[in-house]
């Protein structure tokens, strides 16, 4: 059995949820007589799309996120692809969102940046909305 990643379980668990929260719907539906034919079909298809849901909004953030730890940890894009068994592309106008690379695969290549971060630097990788690492030295203010 292939062991998940932290992320992983994680977006798990919100499918899961969001599932769930979708059959409950359905079911109230159900109950009150509130059931059509465009009820059912709209939260059918919110069951269906809740599956993916989680993993793709998360796939933008795995993009900032590798990049930086990228530059971070100076490794180029061929090391990157081959900690991640990617594969070859163009490497001229590389951009994450155009080269089809699995969600197993982001996950797997994210969660082996976090840990050759952590063991480089000793804390965890934070990413903060501007795609920049949090500063963790103490700075004095009072002067």
């Amino acid at each position: 059995m292939r062991v998940m990643t932290k992320n992983e379980k994680i977006d798990m668990l919100y499918s899961i949820i969001l599932m769930m929260i979708f059959l409950f719907a359905l079911f109230i539906c159900k109950v009150y007589n509130f059931y059509r034919e465009w009820t059912s079909f709209f939260l059918f298809m919110g069951l269906i799309l809740s599956v993916n849901f989680p993993s793709a909004i998360r796939r933008r953030k795995q993009y900032k996120k590798i990049e930086a730890l990228r530059k971070i940890l100076n490794l180029s894009i061929e090391e990157v692809r081959a900690i991640a068994d990617i594969g070859r592309y163009d490497l001229t106008d590389w951009k994450w969102n155009r080269a089809y690379i699995s969600q197993r695969k982001l996950y797997k290549l994210e969660d082996v940046l976090e840990k050759m971060y952590f063991k480089k630097f000793d804390r965890e990788f934070v990413l903060d909305n501007k795609n920049q690492v949090k500063s963790t030295s103490l700075t004095n203010n009072s002067l």
